[in-house]
C-alpha cells in the first residue's frame, strides 16, 4: 500500500510511469542490486624498458569469460580514444577543471591482435571500439583469448620516477554505446574478477593493491572492480596498516607523511558510520606530485605540493592536506564505487562525498582539524573552518551564477558545459536539511542504504529521490514525501533561501513565563525548515525546530514561544543549517568590521570583513602609480570597494568607490560607484545588471546605466547621461574558446549650455583560445564612434590607449583622443622554460612568454594610424596545495613596448609598463 500510494506521488509530480516504478521495484533485490561479473585473466602482463632505463610498454595475454550480452559486444581501447582524458573515464578529477586535465594529459596506444580466429564478425567501429557480433546462427565463444600492446599515458610535468598504469588493456562494456562519438562515459562491468602475473623492470618498485610477491620483479594480483590501477616507483617506501578491518597500503616520499594516518583512521570510521562498509577488499594510498584522481576503486592518490614554499604551508601551518584527505577517502564511496554514467551527473556524487566530509571533520578526533590553519599557528585569529569555507564558496556560486539550478523538472542534470564547478554545494544544503529534519541516524541509515544498493554501479538523481521509497524502509510513509520533495524543490529552484526576522518582542505571562513574538520573512517559493534559538539575559538559551510551519502567507510566518527565561535575543538558524543569502537580518544584532591587515577574525557572513592591499603599477600612457585597493564584504555577496591611486610625478590622485549589491532571487544586482581618473573626469554612477536570456549556446545580459559626469575646471559641461550595455557569451566547443561580445551605447539626456550634446557607441570582443599546452592565443577588437553637438571636451572622447577601450598599448602620452576609432589587438602566449628554485613564490610551470601586436584608426577629429608592437612575461605568483591546481594569487604582467608608429612617425624607444591586477 506504502509504495502503491508513492507511487501516485511519484507520478503526480513528475509524470511518471507507475508501472515502470513498479517493473524497478520488482527488479531490485531486498539487499541490493544484482550485478554482472566478468573474469579477466592476464596469463601475463609485462612492462618493458626502453633505453633510457624507464617504462615505455606494457603488454600482455588477456582471457575475457563470463561475459554476456543480447546484442553482441563490445571492447573498449581507452589510450587510443581521442577523448579519453578530456571527456570519457579518466575525466573526474578532484579540482573538476577540464581545461587542466586536457591541457596535462598525454595519451597512449593499444595494439590489439586475436590469438586465434575467432568465430565470430570482429569489426572495428573506430580506434577505440571493437564490436565482436556472434556467428549467424552461433553463440559467442565462452571466452574470448586477445594479446594487447600500450604505450604508457604520461602527464606532461610527470616524474621519471613514478610511472602510473590505468585502464591499460582492453575493457569489456556492459553494453555498446549508442553513438560512437557520445561523450558520456561508456558502461563498465561493475564487478569483474581481476587475475594478473606482473612481470616489472628491475629497480622499481610495485604501488598498488595487494599483492603475492614471488620474486621482487613479479608478483600475483588479485583484484575485484571494473578496471585495475597501479603504479611502479623509485622513491615510494611502502607501510603497511589495519584500520577498522580495512587492510591499507600507504605509499609516500616525504619525511611527515605518515603524520596523516591519524585522519585517515578517524575519517574512515566516520564514513562507515555514514556511508556503510568500505566497498573494496583493501585501499592503496599512494603520494604524488602530479595526479590525483577521485574514481580509481581501492586506490587514493594525493598531491604533495611542489614548492618548498607551500610544501611547509602545507605541513606546518594548514589542516589543508587534512581535509583533501578526508575528502578522498570519502569518494571511495562517491565516485569509485557509485558512480555516474554522465558527467552531467557528477554533483550529486560530489555534494554527498563533501557532506560526509563535513561531518567528519565535526566529529571526533577531527574537530581539531576542522579549521584552515592549525590551531597552534601563529596565524590562527584570520582561520576559517569547513563550513564556513563552504559559505563563502556557495556565496562565489550565487554571485557568478544566481539563478542556478540542478536539475530541470524530469530530474535531468543541466549539461556540464553549462554548470558551474561549484553546483555541488547547492545538493550539499540539501542534504544538511534531509540530516536536519529526520535527524542523523535515520540519514546515515538512508545513504548506507543507497550506498549499498547502487555499489560499483552508475546513479542518476532520481535514483537518490527514489531512495526515500525503497527497501529498507528508513523514513514514515509522511516524511518520505516530505523530504523527496523538499529535495527536488532544492534541485529545482533557481534562488537560495533567505530566511529575516522582521519583528521580536516578549512580554511576561501571568505564571512568570515569558511569551516570544518573532515575524520570520521568507524570500522562496518552497518551505525551508529552520531552527529559532532565544538568548538570556544572562546567557539562556532555547531552540525551537520548525519543520513544516504553518504559512500565514507565502512570504511570512508569525511564530509564539514561550520561556522561562526573559528573552534578549532572537536568531534564525544560529547553526548554519543551511546557506542563506544574507544573515545579517537574520537577527537584530549590528554586525562587527575586522581588518586584514589589522584585527581580523574569522571570516564570517554575520560581520564584515575588510581586507586592503597596496601594490605598484605603470600601464600605457600613463605614470608610474602606487595603489591602494580595499574591500569591505560580507563574504563576496554585498562588497563596497575602493582604489586609491596616487602618480608621484605628476603629484596627482585617482580614486573609485563602488558598492555592488546581489539580490539573487531577483536575478540582478545593483552598482553605485563614484570613480575619479588621472585626467579630472569624476564620474557618479547608479546602474542594474541582469543575465537576461541563460541558454545552451549562448548567455545574454543587460546593463543599464545613469551616470553623472563632472569635468574638472568645466563645471559648465558637468552633465548626465544614460548608459546601455548588451553582453553576449556563446559556448564553443568544450569552452576551450572564449568569445565574449559587449555592446554599449551612452549618451546626454539633453542640451546643455554651450550647445554640448553626444552620443557614445562601443563594440568590443575577445577571442581567447587555448590550442595546447603551449599556445594560447587572444585577439580583441573594438568599435567606437561618439555623435555630438557642440564643443566636445577631450575627457569624453575615446583614449586609445585605454585597456578597457581601444587598447592600443603606445606608452605615448595622452595626447591620441578619438572620436572614431577602430583597433585590433592579437596576444600570444607560449611557456616560458625557466629553472627556478622550488621556494620560489613564482609558478614556474605557469610562467609564460608573451608578445603582442595592435594596430588602431581613428579617423576623427585628425586621421591617425597607430600600430604598437612588444613582447614580455607573464609570472603568476602563488603556490600548489594539495587537490588544486596551482594557485595563483596574483599575477604580474610586464611588457616591453619595443616598436610603435603613429601615422608615418616610427619609433623603437624602449619602455616598460607593468601591473598586478592582470589588465594588461
Amino acid at each position: 500500500m506504502v509504495i502503491l500510494r508513492d507511487c501516485v506521488f511519484w507520478h503526480k509530480r513528475h509524470h511518471g510511469s507507475c508501472f515502470l516504478w513498479l517493473l524497478v521495484l520488482a527488479l531490485i533485490a531486498k539487499g541490493g542490486a544484482a550485478f554482472a561479473q566478468v573474469n579477466i585473466d592476464f596469463s601475463y602482463l609485462k612492462i618493458s624498458e626502453n633505453q633510457e632505463a624507464q617504462p615505455q610498454t606494457i603488454e600482455g595475454q588477456i582471457k575475457i569469460s563470463g561475459w554476456s550480452s543480447p546484442n553482441g559486444f563490445c571492447l573498449y581501447l581507452p589510450y587510443n580514444d581521442p577523448q579519453y582524458g578530456q571527456k570519457r573515464l579518466f575525466a573526474r578529477r578532484f579540482e573538476s577543471s577540464a581545461q587542466y586535465q586536457k591541457n596535462r594529459f598525454q595519451g597512449g596506444k593499444i595494439d590489439l591482435v586475436g590469438m586465434y580466429p575467432l568465430d565470430n564478425d570482429v569489426q572495428k567501429l573506430t580506434d577505440y571500439l571493437v564490436f565482436i557480433n556472434p556467428a549467424a546462427g552461433g553463440n559467442l565463444l565462452n571466452e574470448i583469448n586477445l594479446e594487447f600492446k600500450a604505450t604508457v599515458p604520461r602527464l606532461v610535468s610527470s616524474s621519471d620516477q613514478i610511472w602510473f598504469y590505468d585502464l591499460f588493456y582492453p575493457v569489456p562494456l556492459s553494453q555498446c554505446p549508442k553513438d560512437i562519438l557520445d561523450s558520456s562515459y561508456y558502461s563498465l562491468y561493475s564487478r569483474n574478477n581481476i587475475t594478473a602475473n606482473l612481470e616489472i623492470p628491475k629497480g622499481w618498485s610495485f604501488a598498488g593493491p595487494e599483492s603475492d610477491f614471488s620474486e621482487v620483479d613479479k608478483m600475483a594480483l588479485r583484484w575485484q572492480g571494473n578496471h585495475l590501477a597501479f603504479a611502479l616507483t623509485k622513491v615510494h617506501k611502502l607501510e603497511v596498516i589495519k584500520i577498522n578491518d580495512i587492510n591499507i597500503r600507504l605509499f609516500y616520499f616525504s619525511e611527515n607523511f605518515r603524520d596523516i594516518i591519524p585522519t585517515i583512521e578517524s575519517a574512515l570510521l566516520s564514513h562507515t558510520n555514514w556511508l556503510g562498509d568500505f566497498p573494496f577488499p583493501s585501499l592503496t594510498i599512494i603520494e604524488t606530485s602530479e595526479l590525483e584522481r577521485v574514481d580509481i576503486q581501492g586506490m587514493v592518490l594525493i598531491n604533495t605540493p611542489h614548492q618548498s614554499l607551500f610544501k611547509s604551508l602545507q605541513k606546518n601551518w594548514l589542516n589543508w592536506s587534512d581535509w583533501v584527505m578526508t575528502y578522498l577517502l570519502a569518494t571511495q564511496w562517491l565516485g569509485a564505487s557509485v558512480q555516474v554514467e554522465s558527467q552531467d551527473d557528477w554533483w550529486l556524487l560530489a555534494g554527498l562525498a563533501d557532506f560526509v566530509t563535513e561531518e567528519s571533520l565535526n566529529s571526533e578526533p577531527l574537530k581539531s582539524k576542522k579549521t584552515f590553519f592549525k590551531n597552534n599557528s601563529k596565524l590562527d585569529f584570520i582561520t576559517t573552518d569547513y563550513k564556513e569555507m563552504n559559505d563563502i564558496l556557495s556565496a562565489t556560486l550565487k554571485r557568478r551564477s544566481p539563478k542556478e539550478f540542478l536539475v530541470n523538472k524530469d530530474l535531468t542534470s543541466r549539461p556540464l558545459k553549462k554548470q558551474s564547478p561549484l553546483n555541488y554545494l547547492k545538493h550539499v544544503a540539501a542534504l544538511h536539511q534531509i540530516k536536519n529534519i529526520g535527524g542523523s541516524e535515520k540519514f546515515s541509515k538512508f545513504l548506507k542504504a543507497f550506498t549499498r544498493r547502487h555499489q560499483t554501479s552508475f546513479v542518476r538523481p532520481k535514483d537518490f529521490i527514489q531512495q526515500f521509497f525503497l527497501e529498507p524502509v528508513i523514513y514514515e510513509p509522511k516524511d518520505m514525501n516530505f523530504l523527496s520533495e523538499h529535495t527536488v524543490d532544492w534541485w529545482e529552484s533557481k534562488t537560495w533561501p533567505d530566511l529575516s526576522l522582521n519583528q521580536f518582542s516578549s512580554i511576561q505571562t501571568k505564571d512568570g513565563h515569558w511569551l516570544t513574538r518573532c515575524e520570520v520573512g521568507f524570500n522562496t517559493t518552497f518551505q525551508v525548515p529552520f531552527m529559532l534559538r532565544i538568548e538570556g539575559m544572562t546567557g539562556e538559551r532555547s531552540d525551537f525546530f520548525f519543520e513544516e510551519p504553518s504559512w500565514d502567507r507565502r512570504d511570512k510566518v508569525l511564530i509564539e514561544v514561550t520561556t522561562d527565561f526573559q528573552p534578549k535575543e532572537a536568531i534564525i538558524d544560529p547553526d548554519y543549517y543551511f546557506y542563506d543569502s544574507n544573515r545579517f537580518n537574520n537577527s537584530k544584532k549590528l554586525p562587527n568590521f575586522y581588518f586584514l591587515p589589522g584585527n581580523f577574525k574569522h571570516l564570517s557572513d554575520q560581520n564584515y570583513s575588510v581586507i586592503w592591499l597596496p601594490y605598484a603599477f605603470r600601464r600605457p600612457g600613463e605614470p608610474f602609480s602606487l595603489s591602494v585597493e580595499a574591500a569591505t564584504f560580507k563574504f563576496i555577496d554585498h562588497v563596497f570597494a575602493s582604489k586609491v591611486d596616487f602618480a608621484p610625478s605628476e603629484d596627482v590622485i585617482a580614486w573609485e568607490f563602488m558598492i555592488n549589491r546581489k539580490y539573487p532571487h531577483l536575478n540582478f544586482n545593483t552598482i553605485t560607484s563614484a570613480s575619479r581618473d588621472f585626467y579630472g573626469l569624476t564620474r557618479y554612477t547608479v546602474g542594474v545588471e541582469s543575465p537576461l536570456i541563460n541558454a545552451d549556446a549562448y548567455d545574454l545580459s543587460l546593463d543599464t546605466k545613469i551616470n553623472h559626469l563632472v569635468i574638472l575646471g568645466k563645471t559648465s559641461l558637468s552633465h548626465e547621461t544614460f548608459e546601455l550595455g548588451l553582453r553576449l557569451t556563446p559556448a564553443l566547443g568544450e569552452q576551450m574558446c572564449k568569445i565574449p561580445v559587449v555592446f554599449g551605447s551612452e549618451q546626454s539626456f539633453s542640451m546643455l549650455p554651450q550647445d554640448f550634446r553626444y552620443q557614445k557607441a562601443r563594440l568590443s570582443a575577445m577571442l581567447a583560445c587555448s590550442f595546447s599546452p603551449y599556445l594560447d592565443t587572444a585577439l580583441r577588437g573594438f568599435w567606437g564612434k561618439i555623435n555630438f553637438a557642440g564643443e566636445l571636451p577631450t575627457n569624453i572622447a575615446f583614449n586609445v590607449e585605454n585597456l578597457e577601450e581601444a587598447r592600443v598599448r603606445l606608452d605615448a602620452p595622452r595626447d591620441y583622443l578619438a572620436n572614431d576609432i577602430t583597433s585590433l589587438g592579437f596576444d600570444l602566449f607560449f611557456p616560458f622554460n625557466f629553472a627556478l628554485p622550488m621556494n620560489t613564490p613564482i609558478l614556474t610551470r605557469m610562467l609564460k612568454w608573451r608578445a603582442y601586436y595592435d594596430q588602431g584608426l581613428s579617423t576623427s577629429p585628425i586621421n591617425r594610424r597607430f600600430s604598437a608592437a612588444g613582447g614580455g612575461l607573464l609570472l603568476p605568483i602563488g603556490g600548489q596545495l594539495s587537490g588544486v591546481n596551482p594557485i595563483s594569487i596574483t599575477q604580474l604582467s610586464l611588457l616591453a613596448v619595443l616598436y610603435k608608429k603613429i601615422n608615418e612617425e616610427e619609433s623603437r624607444q624602449i619602455s616598460v609598463i607593468f601591473d598586478f591586477a592582470a589588465d594588461l
